[in-house]
């Protein structure tokens, strides 16, 4: 009997409502995937515990609590799932200071379909595509 792989699941975090339909409609454009979304921290929180998502779409830069502890947070918690900075913020320190966190990866805004199907692509592909590490997903 041949079983049919379960849609992947992914959380999109984004305080901003036309950044989340951007990313959605992208994502959709992409592939079929199961779609939350969360617009806070507190948020966030919630949709990855009851949502168990494959992988979260992070924003960096949200009011009240920003993505990095928004990720801080999920990692004490115990929480590992892939986690993928989206953010402005282009340099190598921020890069590094997103991967510290716990970051399993981080995307650039304006980002490609290209670069967005490479990440989607790294982290939901079974475990023998995604074993080179963190950090491959984007070339900055």
């Amino acid at each position: 009997m041949t079983t049919t792989p379960r849609t992947k699941k992914i959380l999109i975090a984004d305080d901003d409502p036309y950044h989340r339909d951007i990313l959605r409609r992208l994502l959709n454009g992409i592939g079929e995937f199961d779609i939350v979304e969360a617009d806070s921290g507190s948020d966030t929180f919630t949709r990855v515990n009851l949502d168990h998502p494959d992988l979260v779409l992070l924003d960096w830069m949200m009011p009240f609590m920003d993505g990095l502890d928004i990720l801080r947070e999920l990692r004490s918690a115990g929480d590992q799932t892939p986690v993928v900075m989206v953010t402005a913020k282009a340099d190598a320190a921020s890069r590094a200071r997103a991967l510290e966190t716990g970051a399993n990866g981080v995307v650039t805004k304006p980002y490609s379909i290209s670069e967005m199907r490479k990440t989607l692509h790294r982290y939901l592909s079974p475990p023998s595509d995604a074993a080179a590490g963190p950090a491959a997903d984007s070339p900055h």
